[in-house]
């Protein structure tokens, strides 16, 4: 009965380089699950921290009423409105609400684009 002969490395290097050809695959999907992960984090990290500037905008813009009141002859209210400040304060809350919520709206949809919460959220 003839022995099969198996192929050893002839060197430590050799056997080295068997090995590690051997558990590339396996390193390949370590970096890339990690790589994957990371990505995962700092994602949902930009679209917590637009979730919590959208929540203090909402609350800052409850807190923009009226400044002006007019009166009439007995004292009493007759009417509210705007100071031209203060539209443009309500206007700047407004069109910062709107920014975020698109940013928001944007990278939680199926083909996700996180450029946006990563420029608001103050990150690249």
């Amino acid at each position: 009965m003839a022995k099969e002969k198996t192929e050893h490395p002839t060197t430590i290097h050799e056997a080295v380089a068997e090995g590690l050809a051997k558990i590339a695959p396996v390193v390949r999907d370590r970096v890339v699950d990690t790589m994957v992960q990371r990505q995962v984090v700092k994602a949902g990290d930009a679209i917590v921290a637009c979730m919590d500037k959208l929540n203090q905008l909402e609350r800052d813009a409850r807190k923009l009423v009226p400044d002006i009141v007019t009166y009439d002859e007995k004292g009493e209210p007759q009417s509210n409105g705007y100071s031209k400040a203060r539209i443009e304060e309500r206007k700047k809350v407004s069109d910062q609400i709107a920014k975020l919520t698109k940013a928001i709206e944007a990278a939680v949809q199926d083909k996700p684009d996180y450029g946006p919460v990563f420029q608001a959220a103050g990150g690249s």
